[in-house]
């Protein structure tokens, strides 16, 4: 009989199932990185064009019309939808633009260039939602502000004063 110690078939089994788990907890780790550097870099996406559209739009380089979700020409992966809102007093136009990016079977061209209508659209909402990027920003209404007279009163007709400038260029009374 041989004296020497070894490892029974029992342990080896032991280690094995240790390493393996090890190994797949590690795997699963890297998976969620992936998965979160993904999101990081389309809200990051997002972000930008948000900024780009917003900045073409108070630029005067494209003229804004209300959209409530169509694919965003210079990304495909991307959806947009620009809001127009006028001032009741002032002779401004805010603009809201939205982005943000088409879930994974859009991306794949599951829905070739148009809005996915299979599933739960309560569902679909709330995902866009919860990646949605929105931007605001005002400009003038340039058309009102030249036809609009300093001394006609507002609908309500109450007497306003027009808004004075403050140092850093935003409407209100100082």
């Amino acid at each position: 009989m041989n004296n020497r110690m070894a490892f029974s078939l029992f342990e080896v089994m032991i280690a094995m199932a240790i390493c393996v788990a090890g190994l797949a907890l590690i795997l699963q780790m890297l998976g969620t990185s992936e998965t979160l550097s993904r999101r990081a870099e389309l809200h990051l996406k997002s972000q930008q064009h948000c900024r780009s559209l917003l900045n073409c739009y108070l630029a005067g380089i494209d003229e804004p019309k209300e959209t409530r979700r169509e694919e965003l020409m210079a990304d495909p992966e991307f959806w947009y939808a620009v809001k127009l809102e006028k001032h009741p007093l002032l002779p401004l136009e805010t603009i809201v633009v939205d982005v943000w990016p088409k879930s994974p079977r859009e991306r794949q061209g599951h829905s070739a260039g148009m809005a996915d209508t299979s599933g739960d659209e309560a569902t679909e909402r709330q995902r866009d939602d919860a990646n949605k990027f929105r931007l605001v920003g005002n400009r003038p209404r340039v058309a009102d502000a030249l036809s609009t007279e300093p001394d006609e009163l507002p609908s309500g007709g109450a007497s306003v004063s027009p808004p004075r400038r403050s140092a850093f260029g935003a409407g209100g009374s100082q």
